[in-house]
């Protein structure tokens, strides 16, 4: 016969852990719900209209990867909705997580950071398409008339 009688020793005298005994981290619980519905990466974009990479960043709670950090929150409490997961619940683990702060309001974390394209342009003072001469859609050769 295959099995014990008796349970196996505990070498250090502690109770053995059952699986409810461990700590999930989010993205297992997100990853479990999303693999229970049968839903693959690209069908949560699909659905919700958040980009794929995002999506993955929230289940790894990785703030980095988004561009801009003020919708990560409306993301991860979207994302959570749609598992079926409470949204407030998701959005405090996946900030301890990540060690992510909110930022409120027009502090400077709050706002995306400019391109240097958009710097050298509006030093140059060619804000106004219309008034640069080298716009993309200025006809180049012979004129008709």
């Amino acid at each position: 016969m295959i099995g014990r009688r008796e349970p196996p020793p505990a070498s250090d005298g502690s109770k053995l852990k059952g699986f409810d005994d461990f700590d999930l981290r989010l993205g297992d619980v997100m990853r479990g719900e999303r693999a229970t519905m049968g839903k693959s990466l690209l069908d949560v974009q699909r659905d919700l209209k958040i980009k794929a990479t995002y999506i993955a960043a929230i289940e790894n709670a990785d703030p980095s990867a988004f561009e801009t950090q003020g919708f990560i929150a409306g993301y991860v409490r979207s994302y959570a909705r749609y598992l079926g997961l409470d949204p407030e619940w998701a959005y405090e683990r996946f900030c301890a997580e990540g060690n992510f702060e909110t930022a409120h309001g027009m502090s400077p974390a709050a706002s995306t950071s400019r391109t240097v394209s958009a710097v050298q342009a509006s030093s140059r003072g060619t804000v106004d398409p219309f008034a640069d001469p080298d716009a993309l859609f200025v006809p180049r050769g012979e004129a008709l008339w």
